[in-house]
């Protein structure tokens, strides 16, 4: 057991310093593909959060048997939110918007500041 947490670990910082290097020299090719991965990720804990409240709402037996599950799922959660900090990272490069001097206008809603700020409030609710 002890091989493969070790074996894991390796594996882990490995492909962490993949991804960091790649974000350094190609933001283009890996902000994008993160994004995806991120939205995929989130799904799981907020599909199980929604279904947990579904229940709360209808009640019914179904619930006790998934409950431990959508439970489980949603303790997942802070992992996604740890990983939108790569999308943060690499805002410029995924939302043309945040560019001042960009072909899109950049009104009160549209600006960094103001995105980073909706970021936070979402976080917080």
């Amino acid at each position: 057991m002890n091989r493969a947490r070790t074996m894991t670990a390796i594996v882990t910082l490995a492909t962490l310093a993949a991804v960091v290097w790649g974000a350094a020299y190609m933001p283009h090719a890996v902000f994008p593909a993160w994004l995806a991965v991120c939205a995929a990720w989130i799904g799981w804990p907020l599909g199980s959060m929604a279904l947990l409240l579904v229940h709360a709402l209808t009640g019914g037996r179904w619930g006790d048997a998934l409950g431990p599950a959508l439970r489980g799922g949603i303790v997942t959660l802070p992992l996604g939110l740890l990983a939108l900090a790569g999308v943060m990272w690499g805002a410029r490069d995924l939302y043309p918007w945040l560019h001042p001097d960009g072909p899109l206008p950049n009104g009160f809603y549209l600006n960094g500041p103001f995105a980073l700020g909706r970021v936070v409030l979402y976080l917080l609710v």
